[in-house]
């Protein structure tokens, strides 16, 4: 699965630092053994933690850059723009994987079909209807590839998901990179406010299935299936 598939993690300061049991305990709960990892370390300032944080970080055994206070979108990037496969697993620090799922099926899926851009891992029950915002969730069943559990979705997001990296590189990092912050105070919200909302913008003016043929957007499972990922937010986690 090397050759196919990247594993990108997002880490910044967090109240556990210099501890790298949060990002271990994030990496270990994905079968990803067989992969390329590269963590990318958002560091905010020059302090003795932020130091010995990036200095724990590099002593793991994977590939390890940072990016002086990038905030969110150079950390990503900063990942992103580094992976040689075609897809890439997008994993902020702070996710834990809770039930059973094989990545090399999904990534076998999205080989063999074309339209499948992200493949994201619920983190609330499969149910349609939660309040995006602007527009309640929609969540369909995909007939067409039936090889996996899929869930058509009105969302895009930042949470763990299979990205394939040529749509997110040539469409989505467009929709963002040079865009000014629509909340400045807010280092984590400097990508999906551009996303989602162009992605919500043009179901309201073509219709859910026509712009989902453009975007590709998928919640790995069955309606009704419970988590398949534990948000353990760092900012609250403690060693």
């Amino acid at each position: 699965m090397r050759n196919k598939l990247t594993v990108c993690v997002f880490t910044d300061n967090i109240p556990s630092c210099p501890s790298t049991a949060l990002i271990e305990k994030t990496i270990s709960s994905f079968p990803v053994r067989d992969c390329r990892i590269i963590i990318s370390y958002d560091q905010e300032d020059t302090s003795q933690v932020s130091m010995d944080y990036f200095s724990a970080l590099k002593r793991l055994p994977y590939e390890c850059y940072h990016v002086a206070n990038g905030q969110q979108r150079k950390c990503f990037l900063n990942a992103i723009e580094r992976v040689e496969t075609p897809y890439f697993l997008q994993l902020e620090h702070d996710w834990q994987l809770v039930r059973s799922v094989n990545l090399l099926d999904i990534v076998d899926c999205m080989e063999r079909n074309q339209r499948i851009n992200a493949v994201y891992f619920n983190k609330r029950a499969n149910l349609p209807g939660h309040n995006d915002g602007k527009l309640r969730e929609i969540l369909v069943p995909e007939t067409e590839y039936q090889s996996i559990p899929l869930l058509k979705t009105s969302r895009w997001t930042n949470n763990p998901g299979i990205i394939r990296t040529q749509k997110y590189v040539d469409e989505w990092v467009p929709l963002f990179k040079d865009k000014p912050f629509i909340y400045p105070d807010k280092r984590n919200k400097q990508i999906e406010p551009f996303t989602h909302w162009k992605y919500i913008e043009q179901i309201e003016k073509e219709g859910f299935e026509k712009a989902h043929r453009q975007w590709g957007t998928y919640i790995y499972g069955n309606l009704g299936d419970s988590p398949s990922v534990l948000h353990l937010d760092g900012r609250t986690y403690r060693v």
